[in-house]
């Protein structure tokens, strides 16, 4: 049986400093899969989800003889306008 040697404190530090990396890396990519998988499930939304299904319905708007039977986005009103920007 020999003696074992002990660690030095140099290798001690490089050790930590390496686990404490993987551990920040791991700790923002859980972060991340959380938030996409909240999104995906519909208990989060992004703070532009409004904006992007607005975006997704104005060719829509543009060929629709009578807005008000188009659905329009949560979040969202309508507001319609003659050509004098009267009501």
């Amino acid at each position: 049986m020999g003696v074992k040697k002990k660690p030095t404190l140099k290798i001690l530090f490089r050790q930590f400093t390496i686990s404490l990396i993987v551990m920040l890396i791991a700790a923002i990519i859980v972060l991340f899969v959380l938030e996409s998988l909240a999104v995906n499930a519909g208990l989060a939304t992004r703070a532009n989800q409004s904006e992007l299904q607005v975006k997704e319905i104005i060719p829509t708007l543009t060929i629709a003889p009578d807005i008000t039977k188009v659905v329009i986005p949560q979040g969202y009103g309508c507001l319609i306008l003659d050509k004098n920007f009267a009501f």
